[in-house]
Parts: structure tokens; sequence; C-alpha cells
């Protein structure tokens, strides 16, 4: 089934809030699951990615096939990618080398789409979002890069600590206050 024909079927059950869609992205993060030819539509935007809970297992095939696809006009952002705390401890320095080396493919016109989250027990936790992998971004991304921020489920205080110390970078926090994510 294609992505087109997927969002064609009929939701159940249906929303209760009508939402006008004004734009689309595909988002693929498992490099095991990257399509051999991204689809071919003007309606979408496609981000290719890898995500954390992934790292351990990445190769470098999967990190030549990353690069290719963002060579693509059709890939629009670099994403999913990050930090994902909840995974045990001995896999966190492997997610910090490979989130470093994939920020090495970030380009000033694609925005980096970040994935973090804390331990298992603050998932929802602002310091998340003021540790390690906010260095790692300031280290390798240029001054002025976009950076989408997905997921955002931090303090206000949060987003003022983001946008003064990362004052040269263009930060989209969206918020999903509430909400509960696994």
């Amino acid at each position: 089934m294609s992505v087109e024909q997927y969002l064609e079927e009929k939701l159940i059950p249906q929303p209760d809030i009508a939402v006008e869609v004004v734009g689309e992205v595909i988002v693929y993060c498992d490099p095991d699951t990257y399509p051999q030819v991204l689809p071919d539509t003007s309606k979408w935007k496609i981000a290719i990615g890898l995500h954390p809970k992934a790292a351990p297992y990445f190769n470098n095939d999967q990190f030549i096939a990353m690069q290719e696809a963002l060579t693509d006009m059709r890939v629009s952002a670099l994403g999913e990618i990050g930090l994902d705390r909840t995974v045990n401890p001995i896999h966190w320095m492997s997610q910090e080398k490979i989130l470093d080396k994939l920020l090495g493919l970030a380009r000033p016109n694609k925005p980096v789409i970040l994935h973090l989250r804390g331990q298992a027990t603050e998932t929802m936790s602002d310091a998340v979002y003021t540790t390690r992998a906010l260095e790692i971004v300031q280290n390798n991304c240029e001054p002025g890069a976009k950076i989408h921020l997905h997921c955002f489920h931090g303090k206000e205080k949060t987003s003022g600590y983001l946008a003064s110390r990362f004052s040269e970078h263009l930060f989209q926090l969206f918020s999903l206050k509430g909400q509960k994510f696994p």
C-alpha cells in the first residue's frame, strides 16, 4: 500500500476536531526500511534519519545509504536523529557518537529534526533539552541552522533557555503538553 493509499483510508474513530492539513512530511528513520525509490510527489516533504534507539546497530553501509539519500532533491530534512535515554545506559555513548557523525551530514538548506528523550523515569524532563544533546548540536551545526525539536514537551523556561543559548540557530518547538508517549 502506498503512502497516498494509506492516507485515503478512513480514520476510525473519526477525529473530534476537524483539522486542515497544510503540510505533510514522511520521515524515514529506519535504514532497513528506506525505500529503494523515494516517492515522487510534490504533496510531501521527505526526511531521512536514524531513530536514536537504532544507533548501536547503525553500520557504515547504512551511513552511506543515508548520505546518498540526503543528496536527493526530494529529501528536505535530516532526521529524525538524536538521543534517547530510555534505553540501557550502555548504548548512550554510541548514540552520542552517531549523533555527532550524522550532524556532519547537516546542510544549511535542510532542517535537522531532533529526537530527544530523557531517562525512562523522566522522559518529560526539561533536563533532556539542556544537556549533552545540545552540546553536540552546538559543536556541529552552523550558525543559522534550522533545527526542529519534535514532540517538545518542556516548560516555557526551557524554551527561553534554548532561545538564549542557541540564539544563532532557528529552533522550532512544537509543544505537546499533556500528551503521553511511550
